[in-house]
């Protein structure tokens, strides 16, 4: 864990596109959400479209009523509410899980037995680690692009220690490891809402459901079409803050070299066909089952093969750059 935060403070400057890498691979799960998941593709399309058109909906009004704070907090919830009354209407819902689902219990400590070393397991574990951790600092230097807030050294530790300590929690009650999504990072951009209190808040709601098994089986009861209509513009609002960060970056022959690169690695994951991805290690199936992860490894990679041109050089080959568009240009 050391070590990978470590990495991260050296390399902080490349892993700014991953904010756009980051909506870019999420918007094939996005769509195949909508228009691939199981039922009537009639109901799914339409749920899924009149979802993603009401919150298109809800930020045109947030842009011309830029003071209208509810708007902005429940923009999200107006569209999934008229989103699942659409499918709803439509015969594309199923609550029966709700009816048997119990009001109350305790999450059963290691639920899966007694913990057992495995060298193999453990390096195979501490490799996906560093994956995961990479997907998750994406999402921390989009949030860093869409509120402003500079990501600071100890705001990394803190997030790295937080990260390794809900995997070893999730792992100790039977649950899946804990990480930062990066559809949160774009709820942010939608609803303008970023306080720490709030998320605080919210992790506490968290935390309540799941001694609450009857209304986590609400929420998972929610049409799919509908949530993928969301995520559709959580992808959109990624990449323009993505675009938007690099724009505000000083592009030279390197940064433009990296960025090329990494983006083409992390979007390739996306049509890597799916006997090439079987065929690698379990690892390296991991790896490859995220864009993000293997964009900023390629962004770091090529931040540390590649040498740092000097400020003087740099603007020495933006003077030549502009003296042979001027020539050109007579």
């Amino acid at each position: 864990m050391f070590h990978a935060g470590l990495l991260l403070h050296q390399q902080r400057k490349p892993l700014t596109c991953l904010v756009k890498i980051v909506g870019l691979t999420l918007v094939p799960t996005a769509v195949q959400g909508v228009f691939s998941t199981d039922g009537d593709l009639s109901v799914n399309s339409i749920s899924g479209c009149i979802t993603f058109g009401v919150l298109l909906l809800c930020m045109i009004l947030q842009y011309k009523l830029k003071d209208s704070r509810i708007l902005h907090m429940f923009s999200v919830i107006i569209a999934l509410v008229i989103g699942t009354v659409t499918a709803w209407a439509l015969g594309g819902t199923d609550f029966s899980s709700v009816g048997s689902a119990a009001w109350f219990a305790l999450p059963e400590p290691l639920h899966f037995g007694a913990p057992q070393f495995n060298f193999e397991a453990c390096l195979l574990m501490a490799v996906v680690y560093l994956f995961v951790l990479l997907d998750t600092t994406g999402t921390w230097f989009t949030i860093q692009a869409i509120t402003g807030e500079p990501m600071e050294d100890e705001r990394i530790d803190r997030g790295t220690i937080g990260e390794g300590l809900g995997c070893l929690t999730g792992a100790l009650f039977g649950g899946t490891p804990m990480t930062g999504y990066s559809s949160n990072a774009g709820l942010i951009a939608i609803t303008k809402v970023a306080s720490r209190r709030v998320v605080i808040a919210g992790g506490t709601i968290l935390v309540m459901l799941g001694f609450c098994p009857k209304l986590m089986a609400v929420i998972t009861s929610l049409p799919t079409p509908v949530i993928n209509g969301v995520f559709a513009m959580v992808c959109m609002t990624l990449i323009s803050n993505g675009v938007k960060m690099i724009k505000d970056t000083v592009m030279d022959d390197r940064a433009t070299l990296i960025l090329g690169v990494s983006v083409m690695c992390g979007v390739g994951t996306m049509i890597l066909p799916d006997e090439v991805v079987q065929a690698a290690p379990q690892f390296i199936q991991y790896f490859l089952s995220s864009g993000i992860a293997v964009g900023g490894a390629a962004a770091i990679l090529l931040q540390l093969l590649l040498p740092e041109v000097s400020s003087e050089s740099s603007k020495c080959a933006v003077k030549k750059d502009d003296a042979v568009t001027a020539a050109a240009a007579v």
